[in-house]
């Protein structure tokens, strides 16, 4: 029998806090380490993989300012819920939107690294391999599930 009231004391939120932004400070450190390392170390005829891992980069980058700046989530074990305490959360925005905001994120980090593995397995087969997709079959998903995505968002308007 699980009680229906969570406590969250300020203690305990401050610790969660400064546990998240250490985590963002290495991350950050990190981050840009291999950001460097892609735009400067790639080789010339790498260019198109190096263009999509900087682009999978820069949405990883965008998503840990998000969700440690703006968004801020203070879980609430053992609920799957949480409240936020970031700069979005402390307008007149709702939640539901920023919470929107950073699924989307997730899932542009998801389609971009899928796009990446298909775009390079499609690279290294023969022009008439059997495998080969036309670009329309590559890209047809990735459309379909932002639509996925912004469905959610109108559901929740």
């Amino acid at each position: 029998n699980m009680n229906s009231s969570i406590f969250i004391s300020p203690s305990q939120e401050h610790a969660i806090l400064t546990g998240q932004e250490y985590i963002f400070i290495l991350s950050s450190i990190l981050n840009l380490i291999s950001l460097i390392c892609l735009l400067r170390e790639s080789p010339p005829n790498q260019a198109t993989i190096r263009n999509n891992l900087v682009l999978i980069q820069i949405f990883i980058i965008i998503g840990d300012v998000y969700r440690n700046i703006l968004f801020q989530p203070i879980p609430l074990f053992p609920l799957a819920a949480a409240y936020c305490r970031g700069v979005l959360c402390t307008r007149i925005i709702p939640v539901a939107f920023i919470t929107n905001g950073m699924v989307w994120l997730i899932l542009m980090n998801l389609c971009l690294t899928i796009f990446c593995c298909l775009f390079r397995h499609q690279i290294l087969l023969p022009p008439k391999h059997r495998a080969k997709l036309s670009v329309i079959l590559i890209i047809t998903p990735f459309l379909l599930l932002s639509l996925f995505a912004h469905m959610f968002q109108l559901l929740q308007a």
